[in-house]
């Protein structure tokens, strides 16, 4: 199967790679393996300086490429029925930050690292899961098309002897809105060291790199709009999203060497707006122009 084929076996919209040989280097591949191996393009130096710069950033150091093992199931359910029918998903239900771009100039790529936060599990009260998402994306903020990935937490409630106590489980995730599908492979922990990687230099195809620096795993996925959409949004994000009912609460959320570019600009946090969600249950921090931190409000 080419590299341009879906298999019938893979959500709507995904794509996977053949895996590249011990020792590839994406700093000095050709173009034709960089799309052989699912990898987006590597950035002029010369024309193109800030998003070489985040590209030797992401992809530089050595790594162990996984294929990644993608599906569909019932995690991906709260996202779709909480965003249904909002033209600005936004609304309410994100914390963290984001930087808005002209139209014509719309960010194409947006990287972040970070630590799995570790989502708690005991709320008496709780009778239906929560599911928390943290993630690095670009478009959604005012506009209909986004693409992220990143992780998140289910909070199952308790039962039988221990009702006081939940279950928690954490899983990599990624989609263009509503084509969404879980990284099933890619083992998360709370505690990790993560590091996300989200490119549409096409405005009809996306790539994501997501890696588990703590495990040394690194997936790479190809992602496809949904019918209709030919565009990105013209903004770059650092995200917790409540995902379900409510937020899960959650130990602080920092994200670093947080920048994202465009064909012709380069962004950092500076004068990035914060989101602290409608309720003020999440608070956020623009620590420096590359980081950003995210409270839960009993952490503050």
């Amino acid at each position: 199967m080419s590299v341009n084929e879906v298999s019938p076996a893979l959500p709507k919209g995904a794509r996977t790679f053949e895996l590249p040989p011990d020792g590839f280097d994406p700093m000095t591949a050709s173009a034709g393996e960089l799309r052989r191996y699912g990898l987006p393009r590597r950035p002029d130096p010369d024309s193109e300086p800030q998003l070489a710069r985040l590209y030797a950033r992401a992809l530089s150091r050595p790594r162990r490429f996984v294929k990644p093992e993608l599906v569909v199931d019932s995690r991906l359910d709260a996202i779709n029925v909480k965003r249904e029918g909002k033209a600005d998903f936004s609304s309410g239900d994100w914390g963290g930050a984001v930087v808005t771009t002209p139209a014509s100039d719309p960010p194409n790529m947006v990287f972040a690292q970070f630590q799995v936060p570790t989502v708690l599990n005991f709320d008496p009260e709780l009778t239906q899961q929560l599911v928390t998402g943290f993630w690095v994306g670009i478009g959604g903020y005012g506009n209909n098309s986004l693409l992220q990935a990143g992780v998140a937490a289910t909070v199952t409630p308790g039962t039988g002897l221990f009702p006081f106590f939940g279950s928690v489980s954490y899983w990599a995730w990624t989609e263009w809105w509503p084509n969404g599908f879980i990284i099933d492979n890619l083992a998360i922990s709370p505690g990790d060291a993560v590091s996300v990687l989200v490119c549409a230099p096409q405005p009809d195809h996306g790539f994501v790199s997501m890696e588990n620096l703590t495990t040394g795993q690194i997936v790479s996925v190809g992602v496809d709009p949904p019918a209709g959409l030919t565009a990105n949004g013209p903004s770059a994000e650092w995200i917790i999203e409540s995902l379900s009912i409510d937020t899960a609460a959650f130990t602080p959320w920092t994200c670093i060497n947080c920048q994202a570019g465009s064909h012709d600009s380069s962004l950092t946090l500076t004068g990035a707006t914060t989101l602290n969600m409608a309720d003020n249950e999440v608070q956020t921090t623009v620590t420096s122009p590359s980081s950003v931190t995210v409270i839960w409000e009993k952490y503050s």
